[in-house]
């Protein structure tokens, strides 16, 4: 205990002094003053629960003198700053108070978009999300008279815009981007207030973003936890509540995770259980605009939804005394669309154009430091013109950085005339430290800087610049760079990769790995042989493989590559000389084969050719066609369609499946997170643990049938222990393996990025399993019995590894299942075992069972 208050206190002080130092932004003070006094009041509380225990145990705490009186003068300094201030900090005052101000609401607003805008950089790549609503047939289907709109235009037109709207349902598949857009449209408002308060009628607009698996109890106390969450204290929630009721501060709930709530309170009716049309004015407003308020925006799973057919009641505005029909008027819903759709293009290729500006900054970053954030309207005119007209002076004595610089704004001179955002380039570009060009050879330079300013905006990296890039990128003796071009072809070669690119989570999850990808599902020479010898008998595999070298050294480069990357892809080739270059190795195979007479000798493509002669023979039974020799004719369709077919296989790759995309991912997300966090403990070490921490989460949450773990009340004098307490433990390895896992914890929950995720982890986990039960075991999986995994089972792991019933029976006969997954009680299963007891005596546990 003394050490967790003696850990939190110093950044207690920390937070205190930038409360002082903010002098600008006094929305962004009161901000973190109210994340001050929710700290200080969580460690008063701390140490007066230590010191009734220890007042219960006889046992004085000594430390605790020093930290009540650091506690005392951290509450005199914020004291002090409230008082400095002449207002209540944090509480409903700070609207009167922006009213007041000199500076007026419009200018704080402005300063605040300004902040937004040049020091917040983006470091994750988000795509704006299209959406579509119902039909005329009332299905959210994409049509020529439904066509797809950008979502944020959306919600503004059917949402924010019109008073008589009160919910708008945002609904879509998981990993569609719904919590990405709200967090995206929270953002929008914050910078949009100015134009929100004047449409408003010069009232306040308070955007509350809140989880809804978060909250205690949603289903009736809903605001109160969503402003306790923000740092609110009693008194300034009962005082917001009043400015609510005066008209002069309108709310907009941003409700999140509808589907993760507990089932028993899913497809209630928030709005109705809530009241939430008590947060509207209590007296009449002449404008009529804080009537429109409150507004509430609602996001969920279709899988969820579709359990229902009538789910929209369980989001009506539905008020006191009004009907269903009534309150329908007042309500909306939006569906997500596919990530690939939308008239505004591939977004797809938009996400590879953000994330390969992302890639760069972040390459020049972890090599020379924090790259300090520029206007984007400056860098998009350096951009514009260099990307046309930069080259690297030749021959010259003079500071090439200063040459580079002054081309470039000559060259925008030229075209558009004085900017005053080029000085700002140019003052920019001067201030970079000399240090880091010391790695760059003198003729790159000019590159090596357009390359900084492009990275600390974000702007797409023109196609023009692939080969600088590249070229830059050897100069610095850094790894190889991805460019724009570089992932379509990847792409291209990738067609089933397209067809999984349905949700923005999956897509990143695929660009990601993308070039490892590559390369761990390229064609190697070793694998061409191993299907040879799959398909054909070995002397022939090997002759063939000797056909295919020899037309590799024969024949035009680029026309080889054609075949291969249209084979690779399952296609046949395009363009008369790739066809033709094909032909010619499919002659010289079948040559080769009829010479040593092993054509006829290869059974498969003996049978595969008789299927094909059957419609042939019937014919010429018939006397439709001349009677033709069975051999000959045999020999020719093997030549024309058994050797294509060799071919075809031999060089084809393997097809891409979700799995390989998620254990790449899984490898490349926990191996780049350890690497990171490498301190007490290697890299491998952090892998190997991560790996089975996240496995074993998984099969404890599925056995649960549970997406998030909230981990209840965070009171340390009296806490009960639970199955989750390992997850969580306070041990160096325990949170070095959390920080590397992809999970979220935030004190209160544990979940994983993507339920899809979770699944993954559960499989692997299960699996990694059974492999070492088998190994240990050493009989082969034919005789594996039903008692032998109980006995093994038991003897690793007890009951720990004993899996909550399925919400279906397992399509296995009643009394034999596997220990660790037990069915359901039903009708005709007998009840669950409570832990990993034998099955029931009497049961067939035979040899021949297995799982």
């Amino acid at each position: 205990m003394e050490r967790k208050v003696k850990k939190r206190l110093p950044v207690l002080r920390e937070m205190v002094q930038e409360v002082a130092a903010e002098r600008v932004d006094m929305v962004h003070k009161a901000e973190l003053y109210n994340e001050c006094r929710q700290e200080h009041a969580e460690l008063t509380q701390m140490s007066h629960n230590i010191k009734d225990l220890g007042g219960a145990l006889d046992m004085p705490a000594a430390f605790l003198g020093s930290v009540d009186g650091e506690l005392d003068d951290v509450s005199a300094s914020l004291d002090r700053l409230q008082e400095e201030a002449g207002w209540k900090l944090g509480g409903p005052e700070l609207v009167q108070l922006m009213k007041d101000s000199d500076t007026g609401l419009k200018q704080l607003q402005a300063q605040r978009r300004r902040r937004l805008c040049s020091e917040n950089l983006r470091y994750n790549v988000y795509v704006p999300a299209v959406g579509v609503g119902p039909g005329d047939d009332g299905k959210f289907e994409t049509k020529y008279d439904n066509p797809p709109v950008d979502l944020l235009c959306a919600v503004n037109a059917n949402l924010l815009e019109r008073s008589d709207i009160r919910v708008l349902l945002l609904s879509g598949p998981a990993g569609s981007g719904k919590s990405t857009f709200l967090m995206e449209l929270a953002k929008e408002l914050d910078m949009e207030y100015a134009r929100q308060s004047e449409s408003a009628g010069g009232m306040e607009v308070l955007v509350l973003s809140v989880s809804l698996s978060s909250l205690q109890n949603p289903l009736t106390n809903l605001f109160y936890e969503a402003l306790t969450q923000k740092g609110l204290r009693d008194t300034e929630i009962d005082e917001l509540r009043n400015l609510v009721h005066a008209g002069n501060v309108g709310l907009i709930f941003l409700l999140d995770d509808y589907e993760k709530m507990p089932k028993l309170i899913q497809f209630k009716n928030l709005y109705k259980s809530n009241r939430l049309e008590q947060y509207r004015p209590q007296q009449p407003i002449p404008s009529g605009a804080a009537a429109a308020y409150p507004k509430v925006i609602i996001t969920a799973r279709t899988e969820m939804l579709s359990r229902d057919e009538y789910y929209y009641r369980a989001f009506l505005p539905i008020e006191e005394g009004s009907s269903e029909h009534h309150a329908s008027r007042g309500f909306k819903e939006l569906r997500i669309t596919a990530f690939n759709e939308g008239e505004n293009g591939d977004q797809i290729k938009r996400f590879i154009h953000g994330k390969v500006a992302l890639d760069l900054r972040s390459r020049l970053e972890r090599q020379f430091g924090t790259i300090e954030p520029l206007s984007k309207e400056a860098a998009t005119e350096l951009q514009s013109e260099a990307a046309r007209s930069w080259s690297a002076p030749e021959g010259t004595q003079e500071d090439t950085r200063e040459l580079s610089i002054d081309a470039a704004c000559r060259a925008v001179t030229a075209s558009r005339g004085r900017s005053g955002s080029l000085e700002h380039v140019k003052e920019y570009v001067q201030k970079i430290p000399c240090s880091m060009l010391k790695n760059v050879k003198r003729e790159a330079q000019p590159m090596f800087q357009v390359m900084w300013v492009l990275a600390a905006a974000l702007v797409e990296v023109p196609a023009d610049l692939k080969d600088k890039l590249k070229q830059c990128c050897e100069d610095l003796q850094t790894e190889k760079v991805w460019v724009y071009q570089d992932y379509l072809r990847a792409l291209d070669s990738f067609p089933e990769l397209r067809a999984h690119a349905a949700s923005p989570l999956f897509v990143g999850f695929a660009v990601q790995i993308l070039p490892a990808l590559e390369v761990k599902m390229q064609n190697s020479d070793a694998g061409m042989k191993a299907k040879l010898l799959m398909l054909l008998e070995e002397d022939a595999a090997q002759m063939v493989w000797e056909c295919i070298s020899r037309w590799r050294g024969a024949e035009d480069s680029d026309n080889v590559r054609q075949v291969q990357a249209a084979m690779e892809s399952g296609l046949f080739p395009d363009g008369m000389y790739a066809i033709g270059s094909l032909m010619r190795l499919s002659e010289a195979v079948a040559g080769v084969l009829k010479e040593q007479g092993l054509l006829l000798k290869q059974p498969k493509l003996v049978r595969m050719a008789q299927d094909h002669l059957w419609a042939t023979q019937q014919q010429a039974r018939s006397g439709l066609l001349e009677d033709i020799e069975e051999e000959s004719l045999l020999q020719d369709t093997i030549s024309k369609i058994g050797i294509i077919y060799v071919l075809k296989s031999a060089l084809c790759r393997p097809n891409v499946r979700q799995l390989h995309i998620y254990a790449l991912f899984v490898e490349f997300f926990i191996k780049r997170e350890a690497e990171k966090a490498q301190g007490m403990f290697d890299t491998a070490t952090l892998v190997r643990e991560s790996r089975a921490y996240s496995q074993r989460l998984a099969m404890q949450m599925t056995s649960y049938d549970i997406t998030r773990v909230l981990l209840g009340s965070d009171n340390e004098l009296f806490h009960v222990k639970s199955v989750w307490d390992v997850f969580v433990a306070d041990t160096a390895l325990t949170r070095f393996a959390q920080q590397c896992a992809p999970v979220k914890f935030n004190g209160r929950s544990l979940s994983f990025l993507a339920t899809s995720m979770q699944a993954y982890f559960c499989a692997a986990g299960l699996q990694d399993n059974l492999h070492q039960i088998l190994h240990a075991l050493a009989v082969p999986l034919e005789e594996l019995t039903e008692e032998l995994l109980q006995q093994e089972l038991i003897a690793r792991h007890g009951d720990a590894l004993t899996l909550t019933p399925p919400s279906a029976p397992p399509r296995w006969p009643p009394g034999h299942w596997p220990p660790s997954y037990c069915p359901r009680q039903s009708t005709h299963l007998r009840p669950p075992p409570t832990s990993c007891e034998a099955p029931p005596s009497g049961g067939r546990t035979g040899r021949g069972e297995r799982r």
